[in-house]
């Protein structure tokens, strides 16, 4: 199915101009981002997603519909136990920021460093929720999920430690104190859940 049917070029020409772009390694996203990926949800209604490595730099982009953005494999993986050294991000046409069980499940099944949902709201961010992969009390592999978070919260976050922390600690078993290591990445750390992923 063809997402960018309808689609103003000037709309796309926006969304490919992306993959030019520098976010600073550490952070989540760049606000410059941010916005414009608000802006293209707004006017299209459609799910935008980004995929940034770890050197900070935007290697894809990708447009869905109103409800779903199809999460494509994307890895600079150095190993079958390693995470893919790709973060996700992308954005929830209905306002919530909430991640999905869809989320959660392409989380799983290819390994993102991270993967991040954008609510948008009158063409504005309104709040983002961040998920990553843990283990679990059984020793599977679940996930452990941080936020929402405001614009101006998720733009202090220092994600590449936080994905460094996690990727050390995958494969051993579950912990309560490396569990909430995993998303003690900023001072006031969020509410946050633990669950398990079920295939």
């Amino acid at each position: 199915m063809d997402n960018t049917k309808n689609i103003r070029k000037s709309i796309l020409n926006k969304l490919t101009e992306l993959e030019d772009y520098q976010v600073e390694k550490h952070l989540v996203i760049s606000e410059e981002i941010i916005d414009i990926i608000c802006e293209i949800t707004e006017k299209t209604g459609k799910e935008v997603a980004i995929y940034v490595d770890r050197r900070g730099s935007v290697i894809s982009t990708e447009i869905g519909d109103e409800n779903t953005v199809s999460l494509k494999s994307v890895t600079k993986r150095r190993g079958e136990e390693s995470l893919s050294g790709i973060r996700c991000v992308h954005t929830h046409p209905n306002g919530d920021g909430r991640l999905s069980d869809v989320d959660f499940s392409a989380l799983k099944k290819l390994k993102f460093d991270m993967i991040g949902a954008i609510g948008v709201q009158d063409g504005e961010m309104k709040n983002c929720q961040l998920g990553f992969l843990c283990p679990t009390e059984e020793g599977d592999m679940g996930f452990a999920a941080a936020g929402p978070y405001t614009k101006e919260k998720l733009l202090k976050i220092d994600i590449l430690s936080t994905i460094e922390e996690i990727e050390k600690n995958l494969g051993t078993q579950f912990d309560p104190v490396i569990g909430k290591k995993f998303i003690a990445f900023v001072n006031d750390i969020p509410e946050y859940i633990y669950g398990d992923i079920v295939d």
